[in-house]
């Protein structure tokens, strides 16, 4: 996904440079004795529209002010390195005293001023060690909450795209285990405000591997977007422990930095103004937001879950009924089972069990439904994991996601509206079988060469590798592998002893041969009456309407010369193979 950095909301939050010096020099003016003896608060500093930047002087950091700076030292646009967007300063967050407070909400260069908000990752308690079982993956026959959610039959379809980014917000990635190892981007610690967001807790970890672990490895377990890229971000400390601040920061800077799923297993029973920013940003971006419904098993609201612009997930147990620790009500969006196998710090394999494990599940899945399709707008991903969800229950939201139901109802391309075979052409492309002419477009009407049938039956039918050759299929030929495929299967034939026309149009009569061979279908009755007895496709154009996989183009008329279109191809092929 393309980076967005053009919002006003975006450049107000996310640029670094003065404010901070301008914050610091509205603090100077608290009376020292008083800063001394009062305790500190940490606050979120918003100024005036018009506050220039240059208000104030950096040499009045030794303003008895602890200063809390999260943005990145190296001038990258980040949302709490701050700076200005039109002369107006961005928010900060600084630490202070009663009196330094009073002294900013009197200031006219300020805004607002008002306390960050604790957060706390939304797993239920440390993870136990999960069985290794199989040789491969080992953790995957335990992994029942990811077969609950169909992900493992969109495999057969895609495993991901490398193009595809995860932001993890969380306590940080362990960039050396296994399932995630090579796949990291370039993050960022808000913790410790520098660019290394190692993982000192295995929060975090948990999370990136259930979205997104390498699957088919031999090794921990299989995420849900095998070749997905992962983006960590740092926001929580060593205990799984930070400030809505951080996560807003977080948010933020993942959706600047590219990021189309950014996963949230954490909250608050607040929100503020600066997370409400963030989440803006991360819309305006075109990031899909995916938050932690929160474990207090109440209906209590948990931000960023709570927000519209955030996908609220709730928690299952075994059984799809609402985990008893799980949050629930009329603000959860969907839910997803909340017990899974995860990867932990030092390549450890554990069950990882709340909202936080719950979350992450729906974030693979928009990253599978994402890495199809021509990179299908979040709102697109969003409302086809939403609508699709099985009902488990009141205050569940539409309920348990089903990965393979939200991939087919994916809107695929712009050009079949009204189409009679629309709804086939949708199913042949959810089965992995087609992905257009181009991106977002089918060409309904296009006809179909030799080329083109011999490559859709061979992914409709996963057929071995083929070693017939013909004289005008280079080896570098697009569709030569298919040709090879069905020629050896017996499947099709040459236009002649040494030649297969690859580029010659189908017509409906050799359709009906090839389909014929393809499913060995006996013998039916003569049926139309433009195809007489003893015509080179009778017998198959006979067998398929037998089979129902046709009715002909008119009463009592094949017209057997007719090209096929992709159209009418795409349902010859969703009848013949069952799709």
């Amino acid at each position: 996904m393309t980076a967005t950095t053009g919002s006003p909301a975006s450049r107000r939050l996310l640029r670094r440079a003065v404010p901070l010096a301008l914050a610091l020099s509205l603090l100077a003016t608290a009376t020292p004795a008083r800063a001394v003896l009062d305790e500190r608060a940490r606050v979120v500093v918003e100024f005036a529209e018009r506050t220039g930047a240059g208000a104030g002087d950096r040499a009045l950091v030794a303003a008895d002010a602890r200063t809390v700076d999260h943005g990145a030292s190296t001038g990258d646009p980040v949302i709490g390195a701050l700076s200005v967007d039109g002369g107006s300063a961005a928010p900060i967050v600084v630490e202070v005293t009663t009196a330094q407070r009073a002294d900013l909400e009197d200031d006219p260069r300020v805004a607002a001023v008002y306390d960050d908000v604790p957060i706390r990752a939304d797993a239920t308690d440390r993870p136990v060690r999960a069985s290794a079982v199989v040789p491969d993956d080992p953790a995957w026959s335990e992994q029942d909450g990811t077969r609950r959610i169909r992900a493992d039959e969109v495999w057969e379809q895609t495993t991901g795209d490398d193009d595809v980014v995860i932001a993890v917000v969380d306590t940080g990635i362990d960039a050396a285990n296994v399932d995630v190892a090579g796949r990291l981007t370039a993050g960022y610690d808000f913790v410790n405000d520098d660019t290394d967001p190692d993982d000192d807790n295995g929060h975090g970890t948990a999370a990136a591997t259930i979205a997104a672990g390498a699957g088919d490895n031999a090794a921990g377990v299989a995420g849900l977007c095998w070749r997905c890229r992962i983006m960590p971000v740092k926001v929580l400390d060593d205990d799984g422990d930070g400030f809505l601040s951080h996560a807003a920061y977080g948010i933020a800077w993942a959706a600047e930095h590219g990021a189309d799923i950014i996963n949230v297993s954490l909250g608050s029973p607040q929100t503020m103004p600066l997370l409400e920013s963030a989440l803006q940003v991360a819309e305006d971006a075109g990031a899909l937001v995916v938050a932690s419904a929160g474990n207090a098993g109440s209906s209590t609201k948990q931000w960023p879950a709570a927000d519209d612009r955030a996908v609220a997930v709730a928690a299952l147990d075994e059984f799809d009924e609402r985990a008893e620790y799980s949050n629930h009500g009329p603000w959860i969006e969907v839910a997803a089972p909340g017990c899974n196998p995860s990867g932990w710090i030092d390549d450890a394999v554990v069950r990882f069990c709340g909202t936080s494990s719950s979350a992450p599940l729906v974030s693979g899945a928009a990253a599978l439904l994402t890495s199809v399709r021509g990179d299908p707008p979040a709102t697109d991903v969003r409302a086809a994991l939403r609508d699709t969800a099985i009902d488990v229950g009141d205050d569940l939201g539409s309920g348990l996601i089903d990965a393979l139901a939200a991939l087919r109802a994916l809107p695929s391309f712009d050009d079949i509206a009204g189409s009679v075979h629309a709804d086939n052409i949708e199913t042949l492309a959810a089965a992995g079988i087609t992905q257009g002419c181009t991106v977002r477009s089918f060409c309904p009407t296009d006809a179909v060469t030799r080329g083109q049938i011999a490559t859709f039956l061979d992914r409709a039918m996963d057929l071995p590798d083929g070693n017939a050759t013909f004289f005008d299929v280079p080896d570098d030929h697009p569709h030569a592998d298919g040709i090879a495929a069905v020629a050896t299967a017996g499947i099709a034939q040459g236009c002649d002893e040494d030649r297969f026309c690859p580029g010659g149009k189908l017509t409906r009569a050799q359709m009906a041969t090839l389909l014929g061979r393809a499913l060995d279908l006996p013998d039916g009755p003569p049926r139309f009456s433009d195809v007489p007895p003893g015509g080179v496709h009778t017998t198959g154009i006979w067998a398929v309407a037998a089979a129902e996989i046709t009715q002909g183009c008119a009463p009592d008329r094949y017209c057997p010369s007719d090209r096929v279109t992709r159209a009418q191809m795409a349902s010859f092929l969703v009848r013949a193979f069952d799709l």
